[in-house]
């Protein structure tokens, strides 16, 4: 029996460490500087257009920010611009499946729309959100709320 709780008390020793080791692995920047090329990948893809990215930094305690957001249309126009963007939320909330941000910081953003006769240039955006098989359920709902846009 002591044998037991010793090998439960070592794997969960084990465990925390992971956890440890993964909550400060990912502030790292060189961590952080890879999930921003991932992150910018994974847009373009989705969009199938050209999405630059230059930094992402976040912490586990809710602040999360991007710089040199650079998102272009399919035709290689530019779409947005985004010098900073700063969120502060409340990890908590986002657990409980509600996002609550406290503060969105906006710096250096241009946005350019342009509006076609049956079009308008960030329509595929709206595309890569839409559900590309016929009767899937709807999407459950969730709360967003903002306090402060600066």
């Amino acid at each position: 029996m002591v044998r037991l709780l010793r090998l439960l008390g070592k794997a969960l020793l084990v465990l925390l460490l992971l956890l440890v080791v993964i909550v400060l692995g990912i502030h790292i920047p060189a961590v952080q500087q890879m999930i921003t090329s991932k992150v910018a990948a994974t847009l373009s893809s989705t969009f199938r257009s050209e999405v630059h990215l230059k930094k992402i930094r976040f912490s586990l305690l809710g602040h999360f920010e991007l710089e040199g957001l650079e998102l272009d249309d399919r035709s290689q126009q530019p779409v947005l611009y985004a010098g900073k963007i700063n969120l502060e939320a409340d990890p908590l909330d986002l657990l409980q499946g509600q996002w609550v941000i406290h503060h969105i910081y906006l710096q250096d953003i241009t946005g350019h729309l342009v509006q076609s006769d049956s079009s308008m240039n960030i329509d595929f955006i709206l595309d890569a959100f839409t559900p590309t098989t016929p009767g899937t359920s709807p999407p459950t709902p969730f709360k967003l709320h903002c306090n402060q846009l600066i």
